[in-house]
């Protein structure tokens, strides 16, 4: 919300001077030559500007997004295996019921 506030500001402020800086300006690259308004190279430029730190910044958003699904399924894949394991860990050391019927009918047959 900070960031949206600051950008927010920015672009108000840019607009501005835009706005106070009317007058239209002659623009050379190489051979290309324009007649262009100082609002419109104003704006423009903060729009390309804009664009470009936005590009780097969703790229990392993005990737960082990814790792956190891959996370979320080794930590479900993880939470899983030691759920399986707690159980066999509780089966392993459960004391084995004494086999009563098995000695009753041994001691029977040896008397």
């Amino acid at each position: 919300m900070k960031y949206l506030a600051i950008s927010f500001l920015v672009a108000i402020l840019v607009a501005l001077f835009a706005m106070q800086n009317s007058t239209v300006v002659v623009i050379k690259f190489m051979q290309w030559e324009t007649n262009l308004s100082v609002v419109l190279l104003v704006l423009i430029s903060a729009a390309l500007g804009a664009l470009a730190m936005l590009s780097p910044l969703m790229f990392v958003q993005l990737s960082l997004r990814n790792k956190l699904r891959k996370s979320a399924k080794i930590e479900t894949s993880l939470s899983d295996e030691i759920t399986a394991l707690k159980y066999k860990l509780e089966e392993a050391t459960k004391p084995e019921p004494a086999n009563q019927t098995t000695e009753e009918n041994a001691s029977q047959k040896q008397s």
